[in-house]
């Protein structure tokens, strides 16, 4: 991956939610953002129902894939070449970083909310390659 970076960027990796993540609908080069819990389902004890609030998410992004697990090229060609994929819930994306630290403030957020959340899997949003950029 290294090949691709510029300077100034660097790859960091998102783990995507399997139950809702379709890794064959994604590729290398494609646009996404992901939707990231700002906060858990805590039991509200003082309401008395013990229902657990409903979580609240941020979506974060636009962010360029690098890779999927270790394809970073389209699923056909791969099996084409008799390759297998392997697990492909691991995305790369593309980060801009200076002096060694994150120097975007969607990526700083993004790896802040993995963090808080024990770095599980987060739902995933693939942006239309007819459409213009998304603004970040």
């Amino acid at each position: 991956l290294s090949d691709v970076l510029g300077e100034n960027e660097a790859a960091r990796w998102v783990p995507a939610d399997p139950a809702t993540f379709v890794p064959s609908h994604f590729n290398p080069g494609d646009l996404v953002s992901f939707v990231v819990p700002t906060a858990s389902g805590v039991t509200l004890a003082e309401n008395g129902t013990g229902e657990p609030l409903p979580s609240v998410t941020e979506t974060l992004g636009p962010f360029e894939i690098l890779a999927l697990g270790d394809r970073k090229g389209r699923p056909e060609l791969l099996k084409a070449r008799g390759v297998s994929a392997g697990q492909e819930n691991k995305i790369a994306i593309r980060v801009k970083v200076q002096d060694g630290r994150l120097a975007d403030p969607k990526a700083e957020r993004l790896f802040n909310l993995l963090h808080l959340s024990g770095t599980k899997g987060v739902e995933v949003m693939l942006y239309s390659s007819q459409k213009p950029t998304p603004a970040p």
